[in-house]
């Protein structure tokens, strides 16, 4: 016999027998104790309190599931709004100007249900004064024009409009949009001294598409009979807002006598850089090209949306609407 295996040959008168030798069952025993024991999991530390590590991996999991937890995001009523109906999670907004007594009165008014911001934090003064100054030099000239000069637009009900939406084009161009702005200069059957303008706003704040209608339920009838509709870049605004009228099989209509000021100026900037120049007038609140700095303070942090904020988006969209008109009423 060869190798290692704990056996010999023994030689009773004749008869060859193999046998374990003295000695080596025992060894052979205390190695299948030790085999045997090794392939159980060691218990040695069962009735004793767990490792620093096992504690380190506890606690991560517990930080972990906490974190699940915040992210969990309350669920939204994604049901379409209807028409009367004041939609949660939405802000609406007026400013009325008309000048009294020779003087430009501003009257502010808010509505939300959107809890971090209430009714009455829907406007800060802080966010108006360009605004405010806009409004005085619009009602400003349309006051001072000669009785005898004629303008295409008196007796005529004036509206412009501009949308925000996100700022991923493929997206906006599906109609998520996040704020509509309006406009409205009314000249009709008054006098030139009377005229009021007013800016309204109103913010969808989940930024969900299916909640797009609850803006135009809110805030279009301002546009509707209009005779002139002022926009800048008719290929965006109005082509997306004829998509969530078709969308959502929305009873609006828009109004046919569009002016597009693109026509006159590649961009809005440069439009606002010829008032500054002709007029000594721009906005000190916001400045184009910086959207998305806008947006983002908009969407609010991190996954939950946390505060959120609609300034200086919101001053932004005013300018957007009243820089065009302002422009409008001095060229027309």
């Amino acid at each position: 016999m060869h190798g290692n295996c704990n056996r010999e040959l023994a030689n009773y008168d004749g008869l060859q027998l193999v046998r374990i030798p003295p000695g080596a069952e025992l060894l052979e025993n205390k190695k299948n104790r030790r085999k045997k024991s090794s392939d159980k999991p060691s218990d040695m530390y069962s009735d004793q309190t767990p490792s620093t590590e096992t504690k380190k991996l506890e606690n991560q999991e517990r930080i972990q599931d906490k974190a699940k937890q915040k992210r969990v995001k309350p669920e939204l009523n994604l049901v379409p709004p209807t028409a009367g109906e004041f939609p949660p999670n939405f802000i609406e907004r007026f400013a009325m100007m008309q000048v009294i007594d020779q003087i430009i009165d501003v009257a502010l008014e808010g509505k939300s249900t959107f809890a971090p911001i209430p009714s009455d934090a829907a406007w800060e003064d802080a966010w108006t004064t360009d605004m405010r100054e806009a409004g005085e030099r619009i009602l400003g000239y349309i006051c001072a024009l000669p009785k005898d000069v004629e303008k295409k637009y008196f007796n005529k009900k004036i509206a412009v409009v501009d949308i925000e939406t996100t700022d991923y084009m493929p997206k906006a161009k599906e109609g998520f949009i996040n704020i509509l702005g309006i406009a409205v200069l009314d000249l009709r059957e008054i006098a030139r001294g009377d005229a009021s303008l007013l800016v309204y706003q109103t913010f969808n704040m989940t930024r969900k598409k299916p909640l797009v209608p609850g803006l135009f339920h809110l805030g279009w009838k301002h546009v509707m009979n209009a005779d002139i509709l002022i926009v800048f870049n008719k290929n965006f605004d109005i082509e997306i807002i004829k998509k969530v009228f078709s969308d959502f099989n929305l009873p609006y209509t828009i109004p046919q006598n569009i002016v597009d000021l693109q026509l006159y100026f590649n961009s809005l900037e440069a439009l606002e850089m010829q008032l500054q120049k002709s007029q000594g007038f721009r906005r000190t609140l916001s400045q184009k090209g910086k959207y998305s700095d806008y947006y983002a303070l908009f969407k609010g942090k991190a996954s939950d949306g946390s505060d959120k904020r609609i300034e200086p988006i919101g001053a932004y969209n005013t300018m957007d609407l009243l820089s065009p008109l302002y422009f409008y009423l001095l060229t027309f």
